[in-house]
């Protein structure tokens, strides 16, 4: 914010001196401008605000594609040890049938864990051995007493009554957190107060505060609540670049064939182990998907590679199967009309232009959608002005006073944790003293 402040008490004049004055003050007026005027047709900017917007992160940077493998995987599955229909051998059957690689059992508050001992927890239940299957079996629970948070590897018990406390201790023996279905606690039509529970300012706190919960279910059981990717995008304008916030897609499989093979998650990673299932929700190396009538053929578009050229500030993306792709950031409409904002809708993506703190693609066929994790950018900006005030004047910029003729220059913090740059060129014009008789 610029303020100019002038300390000068002017004499009481007669009408006279007050037309003289008036006019004087005209004529000098018409000089400056006349004076900027010819500085700008000169090349020299007067108030400009160029920016330069680069990478922050990139999800898919350490991928080489030509040697990785694609993995589904579905984090988010019910049993009869909780309030499934099937029983948990059962349902490792139909993702095994399904080809599905990766798959997490996470009964509510309950821990259906290893399958090779599946009848130590009913003696009806067959035990299965992920390695014979070529599965990776992943520990889970469903912590359900507040907020559904999946608590998956290094899984903690219980229900999570008091999910902070449940959240700091996921933090402290590094369990891997997803929150599961927001949509069945922030509305889009709700109203809320700062800090409420369940608006995005309590998500945007818990997610600070934790950062072993690795982001949100965007899609559940199909699209039961397609306002999930607005709130995702609402989080994501609000926290990227400082803080990842990861998509997921996850069945929430209660009853087969109704619950199955429409939401999944597609890992990249070289070896099918634990370590390398972390390694890729750690740094946001996977896809996920929506498939309207899945039935585990796999329908929607598929994803081959992602360029990324930091030179000519582009993304390609390589994909086979679509008819569309979408390049999404930030929110458009408002209240309950919000939704996600399209921004370009081409297989290169150009962010020189980007003033927004990141970007995500969606892949689009008749089957289905295939999502990408979204890419994080900081944008730096550079503002040049021009200024001039009368001697015993002071101009004000952003805290500091200048009163001399010289260049000066203020560095900003934006609200995206990226430096931005003020450039003020400073004219200071002697007062001349004007008698009157």
């Amino acid at each position: 914010m610029l303020v100019k402040q002038n300390y000068y008490n002017y004499p009481k004049l007669n009408i006279y001196q007050v037309f003289l004055l008036n006019l004087l003050t005209q004529i000098v007026f018409l000089m400056k401008y006349i004076y900027l005027l010819l500085l700008s047709l000169s090349g020299i900017c007067l108030l400009a605000q160029d920016f330069n917007t680069t990478l922050y992160y990139n999800p898919y940077a350490n991928i080489n594609w030509t040697g990785i493998n694609q993995y589904k995987a579905n984090l988010h599955t019910h049993t009869t040890h909780s309030d499934g229909f099937h029983d948990p051998h059962e349902v490792i059957d139909f993702y095994f049938h399904a080809n599905y690689k990766i798959l997490a059992l996470s009964d509510h508050n309950l821990i259906t864990y290893p399958w090779t001992k599946l009848d130590s927890i009913n003696p009806t239940y067959e035990n299965r051995n992920p390695i014979s299957l070529d599965m990776l079996d992943v520990q889970g629970n469903e912590l359900s007493a507040s907020h559904h948070t999946g608590s998956l590897i290094n899984t903690i018990a219980g229900d999570g009554a008091n999910l902070d406390s449940a959240l700091h201790v996921m933090d402290s023996i590094n369990s891997l957190g997803i929150f599961y279905h927001p949509g069945r606690y922030w509305k889009i039509d709700s109203i809320y107060q700062s800090n409420q529970i369940y608006s995005p300012d309590w998500y945007v706190s818990h997610l600070q505060n934790h950062p072993k919960i690795a982001g949100l279910e965007v899609h559940n059981q199909g699209n039961r609540y397609p306002n999930d990717r607005i709130l995702w995008d609402i989080l994501l304008l609000r926290m990227m670049p400082h803080r990842n916030i990861w998509g997921f897609s996850n069945d929430d499989m209660h009853y087969c064939p109704d619950d199955c093979f429409k939401s999944y998650n597609i890992m990249l990673m070289d070896i099918l182990n634990l370590s390398n299932f972390r390694n890729a929700i750690d740094n946001g190396a996977f896809f996920f998907a929506y498939e309207e009538n899945g039935d585990g053929n796999s329908l929607v578009p598929s994803i081959d590679s992602i360029v990324v050229d930091e030179i000519n500030k582009s993304i390609s993306l390589y994909a086979n199967n679509y008819i569309k792709i979408n390049w999404i950031s930030g929110i458009e409409g408002s209240d309950s009309l919000r939704k996600s904002k399209i921004i370009d809708s081409t297989a290169v993506f150009y962010y020189d232009s980007l003033t927004t703190p990141y970007v995500r693609a969606e892949i689009i066929n008749y089957h289905g959608k295939i999502y990408t994790q979204a890419f994080s950018f900081c944008t730096k900006y550079s503002e040049n002005l021009i200024d001039t005030i009368c001697s015993g004047d002071t101009l004000f910029m952003h805290g500091n006073a200048y009163h001399q003729s010289g260049f000066y220059y203020d560095t900003l913090q934006s609200i995206y944790q990226c430096d931005s740059i003020i450039n003020i060129e400073l004219f200071v014009y002697p007062v001349t003293n004007v008698q009157f008789s």
